[in-house]
């Protein structure tokens, strides 16, 4: 057995939004076995899921994208939008 000693570190889990693809909990569950207090979840960033003809639209949409500025009072991004 290897034992490893940090000042920090991260463990990158994913999140709950996605349980198709294999998202879980585990994350969640690991900070709380090690003593952190957790914020209450919501959703945020979720994947649109659309069907039929929407879905055969949506779908040749697939890949294109704009140039766009997003700002707000304090920083703003010059990042192509999908």
């Amino acid at each position: 057995q290897t034992s490893y000693r940090c000042e920090s570190l991260v463990v990158a889990t994913g999140g709950l939004s996605i349980p198709t693809l294999g998202a879980s909990g585990f994350g969640y569950e690991l900070a709380q076995q090690f003593g952190h207090t957790l914020v209450a979840t919501d959703a945020s960033l979720v994947p649109f899921t659309f069907t039929d003809k929407t879905g055969e639209l949506i779908r040749t949409l697939a890949g294109i994208s704009l140039p766009m500025i997003a700002s707000n009072e304090r920083i703003s991004f010059k990042l192509p939008l999908l």
